[in-house]
């Protein structure tokens, strides 16, 4: 067996629920274990049950190529340590919607998912680094302008059936009376109004002029000057209005205004540094372990198409 901190590779990447996705460790007496994670032994028809339903090419890349094989294997590895360690460390418990997925392309997505958990929890960037860009890389904080708006409307969503329509539409004619008797568009928003925002009021935060020009909603609301409100904006699921709150020309932002844009520059910077070194401490504390050729073998072995060993499905 070949222990993964004594290798330097980065691409690593998924989830073992105990007891869900292999038999017992006797079903497999006389064979060697491929890998070992937290004393779960995973064997060759586990892993061939990951991969036999992957597209005929890409496993004839894994036959052929031996660098694609050993990424693969890494990658395969990685998955389940961030996986296991997303269901530990409460990323799961926090991110429901993805601990019903468990199949090898789910558990991938879990483990990416989680990387980013970790970068934006456990590895946020200083105020120090934050700083320490702005003042190094300007460019990053550029802004051709920017707008901030408020909202709000209803929505009936896709599916809605007619008199779900007709309902959504009476609640819009609801709010605008309310507008025009007076009452401020904050309260309304706050009160009556389907649209999720950043903030209370309705406040959705600022937004790029580059992003809504080209487009005739956007262009619509940057005809607006500061307090002004727009004209119903109606689209296929959704009718709204908005209010242009502030409006900023082209220039630099302020350090505190680029804020998120610069950590997303350092996430991006740094996220293969913060893959490899969460490897090394997951292998570590799992006291995990991967034979890389036994892996690629039991790949390797999977039947291709035409091979007599896959069974025809007749009609």
């Amino acid at each position: 067996m070949i222990h993964l901190l004594s290798w330097s590779i980065g691409a690593l990447a998924i989830f073992l629920l105990p007891g869900t996705f292999f038999e017992p460790a006797s079903a497999y007496a006389d064979e060697a274990a491929i890998a070992e994670i937290d004393g779960q032994k995973i064997f060759r028809a586990d892993i061939q049950a990951d991969y036999s339903a992957d597209r005929p090419r890409a496993l004839e890349m894994v036959r052929s190529d031996d660098n694609a094989a050993r990424t693969l294997a890494m990658d395969w590895y990685r998955a389940r340590l961030f996986s296991q360690a997303a269901r530990e460390e409460g990323f799961l418990a926090s991110n429901p919607a993805t601990a019903a997925q468990a199949d090898r392309i789910h558990r991938q997505y879990i483990a990416a998912e989680y990387l980013t958990w970790l970068l934006g929890t456990k590895y946020q960037p200083s105020s120090m680094e934050l700083t320490q860009l702005y003042q190094l890389q300007p460019g990053l904080c550029a802004s051709r302008g920017r707008v901030r708006l408020a909202r709000l409307g209803v929505i009936w969503g896709r599916n809605a059936s007619p008199e779900e329509v007709a309902a959504a539409g009476a609640r819009f004619e609801a709010i605008q009376s309310r507008l025009a008797a007076g009452e401020s568009f904050a309260v309304v928003a706050d009160d009556a109004s389907d649209f999720r925002t950043s903030g209370p009021g309705g406040d959705a935060g600022w937004i790029e002029l580059k992003t809504l020009e080209g487009n005739p909603m956007g262009e619509k609301i940057l005809a607006l000057v500061p307090g002004e409100r727009s004209d119903v904006i109606s689209l296929p699921e959704s009718k709204g209005l908005f209010e242009m709150l502030q409006l900023e020309g082209a220039g630099t932002l302020s350090l505190a205004a680029c804020e998120g844009r610069l950590a997303e520059a350092l996430s991006k910077k740094f996220r293969g540094d913060v893959r490899r070194r969460r490897i090394n401490e997951l292998a570590a504390k799992y006291n995990a372990s991967l034979n890389v050729d036994a892996f690629i073998t039991a790949v390797r072995s999977i039947p291709a198409p035409g091979d007599p060993r896959v069974q025809q499905k007749l009609p």
